[in-house]
């Protein structure tokens, strides 16, 4: 059953199992709060692994590393922004959370890269989406910052990363 904020006022409720069900309105502060727990969900993944030799254990910790400095800039640039700002409401078609996948095995360098990637851009992706929804331009901005902070990490990582294969 939907609940009530995925009902548009005025129009009869989605039938079960209809798309227009799933529509869903979220807040800045919630769509923060999913990207929040998407990093965190990505670096315990991180944390998680053991790599078997110098060289992928050097990868896990780089990144591990930066997703908490990916974590650290997001809570910076979200600090001082005002309720009103984080209060604007963005309607949904489907969920903005991204799912993260099972991470591949710690010794599967370019895998583990390869999926880091793809939930960057996933992210990123749904982020754009989002601020293209909403009105007030302060939240959009908002939204389109930490969509820019997503790509800003994923190039700094590309570009370590071809520094290490090039050592």
């Amino acid at each position: 059953m939907a609940d009530r904020r995925s009902h548009i006022p005025n129009e009869p409720m989605p039938a079960p199992g209809d798309a227009a069900q799933r529509a869903t309105f979220l807040d800045a502060r919630e769509i923060l709060e999913r990207v929040r727990a998407s990093f965190r969900e990505v670096r315990t993944a991180l944390e998680g692994l053991t790599p078997r030799d110098e060289r992928a254990s050097l990868l896990v910790d780089l990144l591990v590393r930066r997703q908490r400095e990916l974590e650290r800039a997001l809570e910076a640039s979200v600090r001082d922004v005002p309720d009103d700002v984080l209060g604007a409401q963005i309607q949904y078609a489907v969920d903005p959370g991204v799912e993260v996948p099972s991470v591949p095995p710690a010794d599967a360098a370019d895998a583990i890269v390869a999926w880091l990637s793809r939930h960057d851009a996933a992210l990123e992706r749904r982020l754009r989406d989002a601020s293209l929804r909403i009105e007030i331009p302060a939240a959009r901005e908002l939204v389109e910052a930490v969509a820019d902070l997503v790509a800003a990490h994923e190039r700094r990582i590309a570009r370590e990363l071809a520094s290490l294969r090039d050592v």
